[in-house]
């Protein structure tokens, strides 16, 4: 975690909201992955349910048929891989295939979730959501987000530690785009320093999302690059640990150079 690593996106469904259904077959999907990783990925993070707003709900068995098998054939070419899942029993799955990180969406939502983390010594990343993906972006209050994200993380994290889990075993997410409305996101992006003293990594998924295009042109997400590469490069600043992305070769290419200007600030 000396330098920001790179969570390259694989979603296998047909409705996220940048990338869905590019990659349903599995020979797109594993292809997709070899090239993030060549274009230099440290992290898959593969997802078999969109959590965007007003998504709808794929149930347990219908998830786990679409990421198990992609992950056991990428976890046994030593791919690092997330399974990004917020239900305990497809994360048990996704582990006993191979997974080493599981990236919750709901902030260990279910009791289970520490449990199994603690119990197969996984890896967790706990992000904050207001609300679940149906209803998240229906009016999201806060009296200050920054604030409450992080301690509604920083409660997390003991829970988390109460069951078991490993503090190098926990990074944090504030959740950008995840019950937040564009300037939630840009105060998130403000006080991204702060979240460092929760003592574990911080990743940041702001990779074209909606807020981008409402803060600019309103552009589709895959022309949201630019955007994209901005808050990369802020939260490279401001030393984000992980950053989880669509886009790698660019982003690589950013981060490299925001680092070489980062050491002489």
């Amino acid at each position: 975690m000396s330098k920001m690593r790179i969570m390259g996106i694989l979603n296998l469904t047909p409705d996220s909201f940048s990338d869905g259904g590019d990659f349903l077959s599995e020979n797109n999907a594993i292809t997709h992955a070899y090239k993030m990783r060549e274009n230099g990925a440290d992290i898959i993070d593969i997802g078999g349910e969109s959590t965007k707003p007003n998504a709808r709900y794929v149930d347990e068995e219908e998830e786990a048929r679409r990421i198990l098998g992609i992950i056991k054939k990428l976890s046994k070419e030593n791919f690092l891989i997330s399974a990004d899942t917020r239900k305990p029993n497809v994360m048990e799955k996704a582990i006993d295939n191979g997974a080493k990180i599981i990236n919750d969406i709901s902030g260990m939502s279910a009791l289970a979730t520490p449990k199994i983390i603690s119990k197969l010594d996984a890896s967790i990343v706990i992000m904050h959501i207001q609300g679940e993906p149906e209803n998240m972006q229906k009016k999201p209050s806060y009296q200050f987000a920054p604030i409450e994200i992080y301690k509604f993380l920083e409660k997390k994290i003991d829970l988390a530690l109460s069951e078991g889990v490993k503090l190098n075993c926990i990074a944090v997410d504030p959740g950008f785009g995840f019950g937040k409305t564009p300037v939630h996101n840009m105060q998130i992006m403000s006080w991204l320093p702060m979240f460092q003293s929760l003592g574990v990594p911080v990743l940041l998924g702001g990779s074209r999302k909606s807020s981008i295009a409402a803060l600019s042109n309103n552009e589709e997400p895959k022309d949201r690059l630019a955007g994209s590469v901005v808050l990369l490069c802020y939260a490279n600043l401001f030393g984000t640990q992980i950053i989880r992305v669509h886009d790698v070769l660019e982003s690589k290419q950013a981060i490299n150079i925001s680092s070489h200007i980062n050491k002489q600030i």
